[in-house]
């Protein structure tokens, strides 16, 4: 019981810390007059999801 609970908090931290802000950035962003984000921005999850 002790891994699965480790696992799960683990995935709770990744979502809070990691995800939910790039996902408010990314969509609070402002493509208005043809504005896109930094490559460094959707380049975060490539280097976050690699295996």
């Amino acid at each position: 019981m002790g891994s699965s609970v480790n696992i799960f908090l683990t995935c709770l931290a990744w979502t809070v810390l990691l995800y939910i802000p790039y996902a408010h950035y990314m969509s609070a962003f402002s493509y208005a007059n043809g504005d896109e984000p930094s490559e460094l921005a959707e380049g975060i999850p490539a280097t976050i999801f690699q295996n």
